[in-house]
């Protein structure tokens, strides 16, 4: 931010606020802390915001962050995954679960040998309780059932993922050669049906991954966990050294979902190499060129609907929730719609219309 005099001395810009200074605290590295202030732009075009100020502040770590919030000395904060224990029976702490445009999946890598079947991943998806799992976050999400969004265009509900059933996926397994060993683990021309979970070492994510650990034991798979954090698991993704990777992705109120499905965006030349599971098929891929060129609602719908069939049967993936932004505030904040944003910075949207504290009208 201090870099460059367009950003801290002259800065121009045309929203609600406007820059009035940074502040940079604490010697060490873990302790430093930025704070920018904002003021009110009396020429925004919307009007004047409500709030007198605006003041963000950047922490390096939860604890601390946690501490300015339980001294008052912030009136809201993003970064939790729930409220802090010392702060669940304080009356005045409120909570906010605002849904994102995105979906957290767990995604088979097709190129690894067992995750290659289609059988044994359709038999993954008949063994998940996706219900149980979403039950068991003990915080509101809304359930997805296929890579497109319930609210998006295109979605269609006939082509939502199985579920689960596992007698069928017994069935599936066995016939397809799978046979239980005496360990309780499946085994086929002396090889176990095993591989590796990948993800992030959070509270939510650690959740996700035990719980399906679990519901896949249950049929017979052995699935080890490994939780990495952030920056590690961002060097996992980009290489693709993972079998099976449990993760969020954005996909905005636009439904072009292109970069995550697309057979050219697996390939190792890919700029982003966003296709997590390496998923290539041709009926996939026309339905995607397709269904991006178009501008009528009605008509990608129909373009997409190929895509989400052959999703359907060929299980790449499987679909979990949307995932939510936590925000936490001290007292009440006015203004802040709970609505589906594509972004965490999108809750600033209406930030015009916030207030901390309302006055009535004199009597």
């Amino acid at each position: 931010m201090r870099s460059s005099a367009f950003n801290s001395a002259n800065p121009i810009g045309a929203g609600p606020f406007k820059w009035q200074a940074i502040e940079v605290h604490g010697d060490k590295p873990l302790e430093r802390e930025e704070r920018i202030a904002l003021v009110p732009n009396e020429n925004y075009n919307g009007g004047k915001p409500k709030l007198e100020k605006f003041i963000v502040r950047c922490f390096r770590n939860e604890d601390t962050m946690a501490k300015s919030f339980s001294r008052h000395e912030l009136n809201g904060v993003v970064g939790f995954e729930a409220t802090p224990a010392e702060l669940k029976d304080d009356k005045n702490v409120h909570s906010y679960n605002i849904p994102l445009n995105a979906e957290v999946m767990v995604f088979f890598k097709m190129s690894n040998p067992i995750l290659g079947d289609a059988t044994v991943r359709r038999a993954l998806l008949l063994a998940t309780d996706t219900n149980a799992v979403i039950v068991g976050l003990d915080y509101p999400v809304i359930p997805a059932y296929e890579p497109l969004l319930k609210s998006s265009v295109g979605f269609d509900k006939k082509y939502a993922q199985a579920i689960i059933n596992e007698n069928e996926a017994n069935r599936l397994l066995e016939g397809a050669g799978w046979a239980v060993g005496s360990n309780g683990i499946r085994s086929k021309d002396g090889k176990p049906l095993s591989f590796t979970i990948f993800s992030q070492n959070s509270s939510e994510f650690t959740y996700l991954t035990q719980t399906l650990q679990k519901q896949w034991r249950a049929v017979g798979v052995d699935a080890q966990v490994v939780l990495q954090p952030s920056s590690d698991l961002q060097a996992t993704i980009s290489q693709h050294s993972y079998d099976a990777l449990v993760y969020g992705i954005s996909i905005g109120l636009d439904p072009d979902v292109f970069v995550y499905w697309h057979s050219s965006q697996a390939d190792v030349r890919s700029a982003t190499r966003l296709n997590f599971s390496e998923y290539k098929s041709g009926a996939a891929d026309s339905a995607l060129d397709g269904g991006r060129t178009r501008s009528d609602p009605a008509l990608r719908a129909i373009k997409y609907a190929p895509f989400l069939q052959a999703w359907q049967t060929d299980v790449p993936a499987i679909s979990f929730y949307q995932p939510r932004l936590f925000y936490l505030t001290n007292g009440k904040l006015f203004g802040l719609s709970e609505h589906s944003i594509n972004t965490p910075q999108d809750r600033y949207n209406n930030v015009i219309n916030w207030m901390i504290r309302q006055k009535g009208a004199p009597k």
